[in-house]
């Protein structure tokens, strides 16, 4: 069985990340792994005991100290947290000294691995770390704002430029919204109101009622400014738990993926997003 990973850049907000991915791990009935990297300039913070710790600001020297030092954390908080989220896989954990392109260089290494888990915050600028992982590897990235608590999705978006690469990714989307008993929404944003994107989103529904196993699945699209502010507003209008995107066409993603609007969508949706990477 693959496994889901975990990536814990901001220390500081262990706990939150702990809580999240074990609860979706569980959902997901997969196994979790959590993976660490040193490089950080957050507070060292053991929520297991309850005080500060006084290694924050380390000589590059002692950076096996500062290892030694979360790993004992982690140990200790991934074993409270398994217990009393009754989650029933172990939860294995990896401290690496140096940034998070050491991790994203672990992970291209493995074959193991089924999706990543990286959460982001304006506030510590954790978005950098989502693109790097968007960059970098070809699994899907999962990313959701550490403001949000959890809770199991029921409702998911997936955002569709109308391509042949939909229904393989939408067979994916069934399988994960099979797990949550949710429903799924494929959602194209149009510039304009064109007959020929009419006629591609009655040919996708009819794909889709053919060949996805899943029966709660309809195809959307709305008249919007640009991609990214239709999927906000309409992830906002229909309450979805989750929005899905694929990178792969260019020149949709072009737009979607500039790093200005992905950060528009991840600063402003206040939604888990799924990314998938076209294989």
């Amino acid at each position: 069985m693959k496994k889901i990973v975990s990536i814990i850049y901001s220390f500081e907000n262990v706990e939150k990340i702990a809580d999240y991915s074990i609860k979706l791990a569980r959902d997901l009935n997969r196994e979790l792994e959590f993976l660490h990297a040193t490089e950080s300039k957050n507070v060292n913070w053991d929520p297991t005991i309850t005080k500060y710790n006084s290694l924050s600001n380390v000589a590059e020297g002692e950076n096996d100290l500062l290892v030694k030092e979360r790993t004992r954390i982690l140990q200790k908080l991934l074993h409270v947290k398994k217990v009393s989220l009754d989650y029933d896989y172990p939860v294995h954990f990896t401290v690496v000294p140096g940034s998070v392109s050491v991790v994203a260089k672990m992970l291209h290494e493995r074959d193991d691995v089924e999706m990543v888990i990286v959460p982001f915050t304006t506030k510590n600028r954790m978005d950098v770390v989502v693109f790097e992982m968007i960059d970098d590897l070809d699994l899907p990235v999962y990313t959701f704002p550490l403001d949000e608590e959890y809770h199991k999705i029921k409702s998911i978006v997936y955002a569709s430029d109308y391509q042949k690469q939909d229904v393989k990714i939408l067979k994916r989307i069934a399988r994960l919204a099979k797990k949550f008993t949710a429903s799924v929404t494929v959602f194209h944003a149009l510039k304009s109101k064109e007959f020929d994107a009419e006629l591609k989103r009655n040919g996708l529904q009819e794909v889709v009622n053919k060949k996805i196993d899943l029966n709660d699945m309809k195809v959307e699209q709305e008249k919007a400014g640009s991609p990214a502010k239709g999927i906000r507003r309409f992830t906002q209008k229909s309450y979805a738990d989750l929005v899905v995107l694929l990178k792969q066409n260019k020149n949709f993603f072009k737009e979607i993926f500039g790093r200005s609007t992905t950060k528009e969508i991840l600063n402003d949706i206040d939604t888990p997003v799924l990314i998938y990477h076209q294989k």
